[in-house]
């Protein structure tokens, strides 16, 4: 015999073996689909097991299925997917466990699971004030469903850009630094088009480190750092505006669907975090911005040289020289645990 016939021979054996088997596992049904995966997830097989947990959740739309879902992803590394499948799947069967009990072990696992995820990634909270229509948000290039923004969105620790969209709007991007078990809010107000040519808080402490024609007093280095300490409290007063309404929205409509009373059902646990978190940044963004302006006022007002005159005698005692370069640098953090305002100078 040829070897070209020995060899299509072959391919027709196996073809009569492998086809019987293909067709068996057509007609398992979905709790024997589900049973073989769960055995190809217990020895190490979730890349395989996956797709057939994914099939079976689809077709059954049961916790349980959804579980292991969130158990592979977890496994095979996808911590932000993981994060939220295991957050469906403790909203699913807490919603199902008062009347399917058999629900009440998936929805256990579900939330002790959650708490170890949690620790491994970061959360963003995307806060869009008085959202336009047609508003976009985008995070690291993704667009975010618009039922995701205001809540927590798993991300991988480390660095995260957001951008927020809108007709006639002017698009914004925020570049952040996220660690793990981090939860950090990004608060926006997009403005119109023809508010571009208004002066922001850092236009303005360029501007105004000239001298100022009708008083004669001159800007000294702790004077132009005042100008941008100012500009950061009006930052930190603006995030306690947007951050307040977008507490105060989620505590009416935690209000409503609760009947007034305190919500402890597990469904809503998204919805209490990042409201809690709201107004924990709306309480620090009224302080640091306080704090700012006072502090930022103080210098604009006491900074630098206080006349043209005693500049000029200043100038007149020592002899000529290369003026030396002032640099001033103020920087304002927040994070969920703490807020501070920092300046830097250098004469």
């Amino acid at each position: 015999m040829r070897p070209r016939s020995r060899i299509l021979l072959l391919a027709s054996v196996l073809s009569a073996v492998v086809a019987p088997t293909a067709a068996a596992a057509d007609k398992l049904s979905p709790t024997q689909k589900f049973a073989a995966a769960q055995d190809m997830a217990d020895n190490g097989k979730c890349e395989e097991a996956l797709p057939i947990f994914r099939e079976t959740l689809k077709t059954t739309q049961s916790p349980n299925a959804r579980l292991y879902v969130a158990r592979c992803l977890l496994a095979l590394g996808h911590l932000p997917e993981a994060y939220d499948e295991m957050s469906a799947t403790l909203r699913d069967a807490s919603a199902r466990a008062d009347t399917e009990p058999r629900y009440a072990p998936t929805r256990d696992s579900a939330a002790a699971e959650l708490v170890q995820i949690e620790r491994r990634v970061g959360r963003l909270i995307i806060a869009v004030a008085n959202p336009p229509p047609g508003v976009a948000v985008f995070l690291d290039g993704n667009e975010v469903p618009q039922n995701r923004v205001g809540y927590p969105i798993a991300v991988m620790p480390g660095r995260s850009s957001v951008t927020v969209t809108a007709p006639d709007r002017e698009p914004m991007t925020r570049k952040l630094a996220v660690g793990a078990g981090e939860i950090k809010t990004v608060a926006v107000a997009l403005k119109s088009v023809d508010e571009r040519g208004e002066p922001s808080p850092s236009s303005i402490s360029e501007t105004t480190s000239e001298p100022e024609a009708d008083t004669g007093r001159r800007g000294g280095g702790v004077r132009i750092a005042g100008y941008a300490v100012a500009g950061l409290g009006v930052a930190g007063m603006a995030l306690f505006g947007v951050t307040g309404m977008m507490a105060q929205s989620k505590f009416k409509s935690l209000e409503e669907e609760c009947g007034g009373v305190r919500c402890t059902d597990a469904k809503y646990a998204d919805t209490v975090d990042s409201g809690k978190t709201l107004d924990l940044l709306a309480n620090i963004g009224l302080i640091a911005g306080a704090s700012a302006l006072t502090i930022g006022g103080a210098m604009i007002l006491f900074g630098g040289p206080s006349s043209e005159v005693e500049a000029t005698a200043k100038s007149q005692q020592r002899p000529r020289k290369a003026l030396p370069t002032t640099t001033a640098t103020a920087g304002f953090s927040l994070t969920p645990q703490s807020a501070s305002v920092r300046c830097a100078f250098t004469f």
